[in-house]
């Protein structure tokens, strides 16, 4: 079997030959010549100096000789090894010798070393009369790292020496050193044409209308010889002509590097706009005619410009929400998006609830074609009143779309009151409260006289809060553990319209955040010359109490949360509140801690046609007296959905062992 090695270099793999014993003696072998056959100039003192081009392919031509034979030996017995190599960056590599001519024989190539198995890359040569010779050739390709060409015959170096001496006929030692032959080889890298510029004078056409370009041909510095150059201009495939009308496409030009003008090459084109809906691909090409068709590089011998149909519309087609939504919880909108124009597009759409920006997307949508995207939004405790929810495609009109009204689309929700279990929120909370203050000083007037100053000063305080939980059944980059029931909780969720991460199974857990943000302008406004009052608010603290399908506090009782993260900004205190991590043991045995609260087993389960029999509910207030007047009050609901329990996915579930 053949195979490749690098140079462009062919060695075969043949069967092991039989060992044979050779004589200690043998006449003088010689390497007479090695023509590489590249073109050959003579230098300035009178050396043959041959050039060859990179990546292009040659035969070199070796005469390898043997002298007079000793009367007592053989020579049908003399089979030397011989080689034809090409050097690479130092590593010599082996060509597939082929007899040309000669009183003789070229072998194929066999091992080395015929007692133990090698891979085959030596060639025998053997003479059937002395003094003389056999003509070979092998073929090579020049590289960048090409330094020269190498002949070899019994010289221990290249090839094995397995007859180490060489006589005369008389007996005397030969000269080995003809044993190799070297010849340096000079590398031309080949000429590097290339499209150095293509611009067109517009990004968008109208059907018919004429438009211009402008494409630069070069012959990169470093090739001293005549170049004739093919070029190529092609407007979706069709030929293209200059601004004059002269025809550029499979047109001959000519790089004379003695003419330095002629280097760069610069021409104008014009093409037509196609019909609506039809983009204009312009492609450059150029590659080398004469002296060679060989190019340094040819990455660069091409480019493309597109120009667009003038064609843009995405539209926002529609929102889709479920109603009423329920005060106080999160909820999850879909989003359709259309492309209605002729190109496909990358565009950021913008979504608002209630005039808040809540999230941002970077789409990308064929001409034609239509994608959903999702985006959740917390709905306000105002039960009774609406909140508009409105999406926006493009917001910084960086597309040229034809039909701006279509790019925004609104959606008004109606908001319901929760339907929980006491302890209802409803009246409870206390997000705001005013105080006023009375600040009292003196000063001493102009005569003396001390006068007394008094001013009252109101100051507020805010809180609010914003409960988060979490089952991450609908997280797809959750750990798969954590979202086992997301095969059946999904397509429910999708059918009714819910947020997957609020439905969980009965044994499973789910995380529970609580988002709260105080704020106060106490002592802010303290009149000029009077004192503080002094005081800082009292710090907040929040319990969270969980109720079960069938109405029961579990746990006991509420549990206390403990902050994970404080934030100070703008007068501002913002605080994420988690549960305290538990040690828990799960079914298998096995004991985890974490943030989680998991449900018991004995809980009820949503259903098809009634899905609020599965509702698990989680209030979260303040234990104390917190802020400056002790008279704000937290009351946060929220619930998740149990549809069946753990072992549904052990179970029941499809393909599931």
């Amino acid at each position: 079997m053949w195979h490749y090695k690098d140079g462009g270099i062919w060695y075969i793999t043949v069967p092991l030959p039989p060992r044979h014993e050779f004589d200690p003696v043998v006449p003088n072998l010689y390497v007479k010549s090695i023509d590489p056959g590249t073109p050959v100039e003579t230098d300035e003192v009178g050396n043959a100096v041959y050039k060859a081009e990179i990546g292009k392919k040659y035969t070199a031509t070796v005469v390898f000789g043997t002298g007079e034979i000793r009367r007592d030996l053989d020579l049908a017995l003399l089979r030397p090894f011989v080689a034809g190599l090409h050097e690479i960056n130092g590593q010599a590599y082996k060509g597939k010798l082929k007899k040309i001519s000669g009183n003789g024989h070229i072998s194929e190539p066999v091992p080395e070393y015929p007692d133990r198995f090698t891979e085959a890359k030596s060639q025998t040569i053997s003479f059937n009369a002395e003094n003389s010779e056999i003509t070979a050739t092998f073929e090579w390709t020049a590289q960048r790292g090409t330094t020269q060409l190498i002949a070899a015959i019994n010289d221990g170096q290249y090839v094995p020496r397995h007859h180490e001496f060489e006589s005369t006929a008389d007996g005397k030692p030969a000269d080995m050193t003809d044993n190799v032959k070297k010849v340096p080889i000079k590398v031309e890298p080949p000429p590097d044409l290339c499209v150095k510029e293509l611009k067109l004078h517009t990004v968008l056409t109208e059907p018919g209308q004429v438009y211009t370009g402008t494409v630069i041909y070069a012959l990169k510095p470093g090739y001293r010889e005549k170049v004739t150059a093919k070029l190529g201009l092609t407007h979706n495939g069709y030929s293209i002509s200059s601004t004059e009308g002269k025809k550029l496409d499979q047109s001959m030009v000519i790089f004379d590097p003695q003419m330095p003008e002629t280097m760069i090459q610069t021409f104008s084109f014009k093409f037509t706009g196609l019909a609506l809906g039809h983009n204009s691909e312009i492609v450059a090409k150029i590659w080398p005619q004469e002296p060679t068709m060989v190019d340094a590089y040819w990455p660069d011998n091409s480019r493309k410009a597109l120009a667009k149909s003038h064609i843009t519309d995405i539209a926002v087609t529609n929102i889709a929400q479920q109603e009423p939504a329920v005060a106080g919880t999160e909820e999850l909108a879909t989003v359709t998006f259309k492309n209605l124009g002729a190109n496909t597009e990358t565009f950021t759409a913008h979504y608002f609830a209630g005039g808040k920006l809540v999230k941002k997307d970077k789409i990308t949508l064929p001409a034609g074609k239509t994608d959903t995207r999702n985006f959740n939004w917390a709905v306000p405790g105002t039960p009774g009143k609406t909140i508009t929810l409105k999406v926006v495609a493009d917001p910084d009109k960086k597309l040229p779309d034809i039909n701006r009204a279509n790019n925004t689309c609104t959606r008004d929700v109606r908001i319901t009151a929760p339907a929980l279990p006491e302890p209802y929120c409803q009246d409870r909370e206390k997000n705001s409260r005013e105080w006023t203050v009375t600040y009292v000083w003196t000063t001493t007037n102009s005569k003396g006289e001390t006068v007394t100053h008094s001013r009252d000063v109101t100051y507020k305080e805010t809180i609010s809060a914003r409960l988060i939980l979490n089952t991450r059944q609908g997280d797809d980059q959750a750990p798969p553990e954590e979202r086992r029931g997301a095969w059946e909780i999904k397509p429910f969720a999708k059918k009714h319209k819910l947020d997957p991460n609020k439905i969980t199974r009965a044994g499973y857990g789910f995380e529970v955040l609580v988002e709260t943000d105080y704020w106060t302008d106490w002592e802010t406004k303290v009149p000029t010359g009077a004192a503080p009052k002094g005081g800082t608010p009292r710090d907040l603290k929040l319990q969270v109490e969980f109720w079960d399908t069938k109405n029961r506090s579990v746990l006991g009782g509420p549990v206390e949360l403990e902050p994970i993260a404080r934030r100070e900004e703008n007068g501002h205190t913002y605080i994420t509140w988690a549960l305290k991590p538990t040690t828990h043991t799960l079914s298998d045995g096995r004991r985890i801690t974490d943030r989680k609260h998991y449900t018991d087993l004995n809980n009820y389960s949503a259903t098809e046609e009634n899905i609020d029999k599965g509702r698990y509910y989680v209030t979260v207030s303040n234990i104390n007296d917190f802020g400056m007047t002790g008279e704000l009050e937290i009351c946060e609901e929220d619930s998740v959905i149990i549809l069946g329990n753990m072992y549904d996915d052990i179970y029941t579930r499809p393909g599931w062992k």
